[in-house]
């Protein structure tokens, strides 16, 4: 969930229609935790940010975490989670705990960025544009693609316009 949608009923339509029905939870596979913040109001918050801390802390496997802000956005304040030192703190968990890949939107242009020890991958953003022949909510997806017995990783991105497909890696 988005900024967007928090201020336009998204949180009814996320409620009644995306399961687990909240919008900060994890789950396990077998080789890897995923996590999903609600960074839709620019912030984690203290409850949501000692939780995962401590979930971190407490978690063995490989970890792959969304959220809707970046935690760098191109340097572009507006395009980042808005508190810095909870952006720091979260870097350095990150960095600490076993992170793989941290996915964001937001920024609506997208981007990667390497940290190190994990990547930021920010996804592109739907483009709500009116595209002849198709959907009006037409615009940018991303698939993520998983394989936890050779650990490789792949995302890709399509636009409906043409239906094309890039690699964001």
């Amino acid at each position: 969930m988005g900024n967007h949608d928090i201020y336009n009923s998204g949180w009814d339509y996320w409620i009644k229609y995306v399961k687990p029905q909240t919008a900060y939870y994890r789950f396990s596979t077998p080789e890897y935790s995923w996590y999903f913040l609600d960074s839709a109001n620019g912030t984690l918050g203290e409850a949501q940010f000692n939780n995962l801390i401590e979930e971190l802390l407490n978690d063995k496997k490989q970890k792959i975490i969304f959220s809707h802000y970046p935690l760098y956005g191109d340097g572009i304040f507006y395009f980042t989670l808005l508190d810095s030192r909870e952006r720091a703190k979260l870097i350095a968990a990150f960095a600490d705990n076993d992170v793989l890949y941290y996915f964001a939107g937001h920024k609506h242009d997208g981007g990667i960025f390497d940290y190190g020890s994990f990547f930021e991958a920010g996804i592109k953003a739907f483009v709500n544009t009116k595209i002849e022949g198709y959907f009006n909510d037409n615009g940018y997806w991303a698939v993520l693609s998983v394989d936890e017995n050779t650990g490789t990783f792949s995302c890709d991105e399509y636009w409906a316009q043409d239906l094309s497909v890039s690699s964001i890696f």
